[in-house]
């Protein structure tokens, strides 16, 4: 999911990406900030793999909390709760 998220912040934002990850008994926090405002959205996955598709329903599965939230300075942040075991 870190991966994905970090590619993803990589590939489709402008500027630099932040990667904060922490761990609580709820689970595993993962926190990636962007410098574009547009938030993921999810679209046909590309059976050949050429151009995705598949990355976000990934997030969105394994997550059992996600949110995207805009950041004062115009990008975004999407956390992504990996649930714990404990």
């Amino acid at each position: 999911m870190a991966s994905e998220l970090v590619t993803n912040a990589i590939r489709h934002a402008p500027g630099p990406c932040v990667f904060d990850v922490g761990w609580s008994r709820a689970g595993l926090d993962i926190e990636v900030t962007d410098s574009s405002p547009v938030p993921p959205r999810a679209r046909p996955g590309d059976a050949t793999g050429a151009s995705g598709g598949y990355g976000w329903p990934l997030v969105e599965s394994l997550s059992s909390q996600l949110e995207v939230r805009p950041t004062e300075a115009g990008g975004k942040t999407i956390h992504a709760r990996i649930p714990g075991t404990m």
